[in-house]
């Protein structure tokens, strides 16, 4: 039929699209970079739409293109999906996600719900600093955190990922190789108190209310070296003496009893899952963001991978993962020009 459209062209085209930049886009396909271009006019005139702006300057979806790249990451993960049960089982796709329930999570369990087809299996490695010479030399797929030299909240839209490549893990651990790394999510800092604790009556917790309070920052699942790095940050302009002398506290259940133990506030994320004898409360003034990202090898074109770019091309619409609060506070180096930075 004249409007068939070889799966070739497609998958060009979400390499364009999710790189924004033909010669990345030709670098990670290992194709000319003119023979790619020549692909994507080719799949425009076939669906008889513009489906990519383009300038000297830089390169930008047209609201089709936005909604062809969602499809077409549909109908790849289908195909190779089809293809890999003809020929066998596919490779699995190892996944770091931090913790449970936190925003990696997340995002695995609606890549999932994309990719039937594919095998994920979660990992705990606390991080990304901890996961990147693990990805680096295959061990790992796909790692979550501070990201690849703490890179800045990205501005770009869901299904317009600003998408950079470092040789370095976040806090300048080595990592041999390329890797690539996306914005996934700005997240609140919040605070974890005993349930009688006489700042759980407050609906919000001013980050000035806990000096003296020895606030906690070790403990929990996203208690990363990512993380203690942000929030030392944060406290130190207000003069917040963190609990430093133990060491990280891991699980729910050891969270509750150092909670217990140590009847002081703890600073988690938005996500922190429900502990028993202890409300969740927003920290403000300010309004403090922790931003996670998502890296992985350059070279992998895994059917796991486009469910977890598409996961997070989803869930950033619903809910504005992406979106920055008046005001907002970020760790350096993510604030930047027009953000706030203690």
């Amino acid at each position: 039929m004249p409007d068939d459209v070889e799966i070739r062209l497609l998958r060009h085209y979400v390499a364009v699209a999710e790189e924004l930049h033909f010669s990345r886009a030709a670098q990670r396909l290992y194709v000319a970079q003119q023979a790619l271009s020549r692909d994507v006019r080719k799949l425009e005139d076939r669906v008889g739409r513009r489906l990519l702006e383009r300038t000297t300057r830089k390169v930008a979806l047209t609201p089709e293109g936005r909604l062809l790249l969602t499809r077409a990451r549909e109908i790849l993960a289908l195909y190779d999906a089809t293809m890999l049960d003809l020929r066998g089982r596919p490779r699995s796709l190892t996944v770091d996600v931090v913790g449970a329930g936190l925003t990696p999570a997340l995002v695995l369990a609606a890549a999932r719900a994309h990719a039937p087809g594919v095998e994920f299996f979660a990992r705990f490695h606390s991080g990304t600093e901890a996961a990147a010479p693990l990805l680096a030399d295959g061990r790992l797929d796909v790692t979550f955190g501070r990201g690849p030299e703490a890179p800045g909240p990205g501005t770009s839209g869901p299904g317009t990922p600003d998408l950079g490549t470092s040789g370095l893990g976040a806090s300048g651990a080595g990592v041999p190789g390329r890797v690539r790394w996306r914005p996934v999510r700005h997240e609140r800092i919040a605070v974890l108190l005993p349930e009688r604790h006489p700042l759980a009556r407050l609906p919000a917790i001013p980050l000035e209310s806990l000096r003296g309070a020895s606030p906690c920052i070790r403990a929990g699942d996203h208690a990363t070296p990512g993380w203690e790095h942000a929030v030392l940050q944060l406290l130190a302009p207000f003069g917040v003496d963190a609990a430093l002398a133990h060491p990280h506290v891991r699980g729910g259940d050891e969270l509750a009893q150092h909670l217990r133990d140590r009847d002081a506030p703890i600073l988690t994320l938005t996500t922190q899952p429900d502990i028993p004898g202890a409300v969740l409360r927003p920290l403000v003034d300010p309004v403090a963001m922790f931003p996670w990202t998502m890296s992985w090898r350059a070279d992998d074109d895994h059917p796991g991978l486009r469910a977890l770019h598409q996961a997070v091309d989803e869930l950033a619409a619903a809910h504005d993962w992406l979106g920055v609060p008046d005001g907002a506070w970020f760790p350096g180096p993510e604030a930047g020009p027009g953000r706030q930075k203690a």
